[in-house]
């Protein structure tokens, strides 16, 4: 039976949702819309029904795009759908002048290191079920509610530490759960903010932002005090300090990613300034 490949609309929301279910993602509903708000997706159809998907954002301002929700069904995995939506995913990119970039799974990861792709730095997915207290560092500030003035700062502050210009998202995130976003510094002068989203199955700390790891640390305990239940924080491993304090309030690793971009093991973002990414759907 032959496959159908066609751009996809918030339309096909319900069978990329399916996808993303089966496949034991974090995924909402609001995260896929926001994937089809900053760029473009793609699937592969058999009789009408989705059976794979893409997508490709190409942050503006910036040297690079995201590849994300790479995702086929159990039923029809191993017939080479997969490779075939990365290359159009690469090939799409490649157009628009800017490079692929990914966070990949140990699996996946040897697939792309066939395809091109490089190491830039390694990233551990951790969660807790219930977080405690997380312990502060001497000198930690105090961080406020982000509020929508904020937004203009924080996205000034956070385009050159993620490489490119996501303020749509950030504000979109803040939309979310303007419960979980905070920022430190003086107004008008960040020096440090978080933000977070609903998930399907636990709550998503990130993106994290910060001058320093104490901000940092501080920022993400304070989004923590308004979470109930399980929890997720993509931590790069280079935030040792930060991996501890976070441990010892009840956080275990659960699975690594790495991230890569195509031809380019030098990363396009600050990596020491991001303390938690805002998950591999997003960079």
């Amino acid at each position: 039976m032959a496959l159908a490949a066609r751009r996809l609309s918030e339309a096909d929301l319900a069978g990329c949702l399916a996808l993303s279910a089966e496949a034991g993602w974090n995924q909402t509903a609001a995260d896929w819309r926001a994937v089809f708000a900053a760029g473009e997706v793609r699937g592969l159809e058999r009789e009408g029904r989705l059976i794979a998907s893409a997508a490709v954002l190409p942050w503006p301002a910036g040297p690079f795009g995201w590849v994300c929700m790479v995702l086929v069904s159990a039923a029809e995995r191993r017939q080479g759908h997969a490779t075939r939506l990365l290359d159009w995913a690469v090939a799409r990119l490649e157009a628009m002048g800017r490079t692929a970039g990914l966070d990949a799974t140990p699996a996946g990861r040897a697939v792309y290191l066939r395809r091109g792709f490089a190491d830039v730095y390694a990233l551990t997915r951790l969660r807790a079920e219930a977080p405690g207290r997380v312990a502060l560092p001497a000198g930690a500030p105090l961080p406020r509610p982000m509020t929508a003035a904020d937004l203009g700062p924080v996205a000034a502050f956070d385009a050159p530490v993620f490489g490119a210009d996501r303020s749509g998202l950030l504000a979109a995130l803040r939309a979310r759960q303007p419960g979980l976003a905070f920022v430190a510094g003086k107004a008008g002068a960040p020096a440090g903010f978080v933000l977070g989203r609903e998930g399907r199955t636990a709550t998503q700390i990130g993106p994290v932002i910060a001058r320093d790891e104490a901000v940092a640390t501080a920022l993400i305990a304070a989004a923590l005090g308004g979470c109930a239940g399980s929890v997720l924080l993509d931590l790069p491993d280079r935030h040792e300090g930060l991996g501890r304090a976070l441990a010892g309030a009840g956080f275990v690793a659960e699975r690594p990613f790495m991230r890569m971009l195509a031809g380019r093991a030098e990363p396009l973002d600050r990596p020491g300034q991001v303390f938690a990414v805002t998950g591999p759907e997003f960079g």
